[in-house]
């Protein structure tokens, strides 16, 4: 819809230059052969049609006017085309950012037990997006004062390519311990001031199409929590029976899956101590 709206705004203004430069061209016709006032409406019209060389053959000062007017509408026509090619070539991705970022426990190899700061990318593309990286950044106050702030903190994450969704993790023993504090001790101060910032970067084509969005979490928009992993569900032949393709639950992208009460303190527990670590 978005884009729809936006080539129909781009005709619109090109067909307001491209009217504008006929009437133009018309008058300075009209001026260059010094007629009448009761044939200014015929020159006009005969700029919009490209008629004017027929209606005034042989005069130089026409002729030189119509080189000029078709150089301008070849430039105004190069200028449209390629503002709709690159438009249509360059869109942002439909990129689902998480309503909420997730404190979890990880289950993978290696790491599994560990809690990390989880954000769910979803890619609602019909096209792969590839050379992602996905920063995370904090903005926070410092000594409870707000005009004493740090937001020099950044952690990168990469990935090859995403086909529909992928959840990106931070350690949180990396994390800066005043904005874990603010968040346990739930600061009122640090829930007013305290920000991270999700920035995913990557490109969806060969030749570069290059994106950059971001999204904006405060520390009430943090959850400890669980979120879904497989959101891929197999669309069965309804004759056969047989799976032939997968898709995807969009609508459970964002969903958060609570954990016991025992979950949560032992996280918090997990979570005081790396605020308090040295």
């Amino acid at each position: 819809m978005k884009t729809l709206k936006k080539l129909f705004f781009s005709i619109i203004i090109f067909g307001f230059c491209y009217s504008f430069e006929k009437i133009l061209f018309g008058i300075l016709y009209y001026i260059s052969v010094g007629l009448p006032p009761n044939m200014i409406s015929k020159t006009i019209f005969a700029s919009i049609t490209g008629s004017i060389n027929n209606i005034y053959p042989n005069v130089l000062s026409i002729i030189i006017l119509y080189v000029i007017q078709s150089i301008t509408e070849l430039i105004l026509f190069s200028v449209f085309t390629s503002y709709v090619f690159a438009y249509l070539l360059n869109r942002n991705p439909k990129i689902i950012f998480p309503d909420k970022l997730v404190i979890r426990h990880r289950t993978s190899e290696g790491l599994k037990g560990k809690i990390y700061l989880c954000v769910m990318i979803g890619n609602k593309s019909k096209i792969k997006i590839h050379n992602i990286s996905c920063t995370l950044s904090c903005y926070y106050i410092q000594e409870n004062n707000p005009k004493k702030a740090n937001g020099e903190f950044k952690m990168i994450k990469e990935q090859p390519s995403i086909d529909n969704y992928f959840r990106f993790s931070y350690e949180l023993d990396n994390f800066p311990k005043k904005i874990i504090k603010d968040y346990i001790a739930n600061n009122e101060l640090g829930n007013k001031y305290d920000v991270i910032k999700i920035y995913l970067k990557g490109n969806t084509n060969t030749i570069g199409n290059n994106f950059l969005l971001e999204k904006t979490y405060k520390l009430k928009d943090i959850v400890i929590a669980e979120n879904y992993i497989d959101l891929k569900y197999d669309f069965t032949n309804i004759f056969t029976g047989k799976p032939m393709f997968k898709k995807v639950k969009w609508k459970y992208i964002k969903k958060i899956e609570n954990i016991s009460k025992e979950q949560k303190q032992l996280i918090k527990k997990e979570l005081w101590k790396i605020a308090n670590s040295d």
